[in-house]
């Protein structure tokens, strides 16, 4: 069973306070405080709800009181193809969620390539929703117009942020000629933290004026 102890040190990982472990758990601070305080003995089931919440914000416990991230807490997509590949582990990710997802920002659809295309188009056909950040002033996008909002420029770059279950991932571009690359972090936490940016932003830039794309992702 885990110890008082090591639940600190999974809060101090995520930054999180006693309160905000207690109302993810289900439980009271003051529970929270005499648990790891040693003062109770929490029943099997208490450890189970606090072991699950650190696991949805990629923390597991260890042997010899020890706490650390998931290895796939953090990972690298690189190489080829690489937002390609971002949009399949988002269609791996989601597929068959009810109310599925996924956001973008600083997407440019226009400098889309085909398999970039089809896959969004898989994104669709999965029954995945998007909603998109765009750049004002870009007319050539290929979704409907209620799916997009436009950021202004000089808050634009292009280098595209995607937020999908549990995950926020962002493209990183190599200016000097070498591949690409895409940070995916795995936390609920973070995750959170960037939804309710994406909506405060979606809920205060305007909708883009009619698309003059000549193709579309249906």
């Amino acid at each position: 069973m885990i110890t008082g102890r090591q639940i600190r040190a999974a809060r101090a990982l995520l930054d999180m306070s006693q309160e905000e472990l207690a109302a993810e758990a289900g439980l009271t601070a003051q529970g929270i405080r005499k648990i790891e305080d040693g003062t109770v003995q929490p029943r099997v089931g208490t450890i189970t709800d606090i072991t699950q919440v650190f696991a949805e914000h990629g923390v597991e416990f260890t042997d010899h009181d020890g706490v650390k991230m998931r290895d796939d807490a953090i990972t690298m997509i690189e190489g080829d193809n690489v937002y390609v590949r971002l949009l399949d582990d988002v269609i791996h990710t989601l597929a068959g969620q009810e109310k599925a997802e996924a956001l973008f920002a600083c997407v440019v659809d226009s400098v889309s390539p085909e398999p970039v295309i089809e896959n969004y188009r898989r994104l669709r056909r999965s029954g995945i929703k998007m909603r998109s950040l765009i750049r004002e002033g870009d007319t050539a996008y290929y979704g409907h117009a209620k799916e997009y909002r436009c950021l202004p420029s000089r808050y634009f770059h292009n280098a595209a942020i995607v937020i999908y279950g549990d995950k926020l991932a962002t493209m990183i571009l190599n200016t000097e000629g070498g591949d690409d690359s895409a940070l995916v972090i795995r936390n609920r936490h973070v995750v959170t933290a960037q939804k309710n940016l994406f909506d405060f932003m979606w809920s205060t830039c305007p909708l883009p004026p009619p698309s003059t794309a000549e193709i579309n992702y249906d």
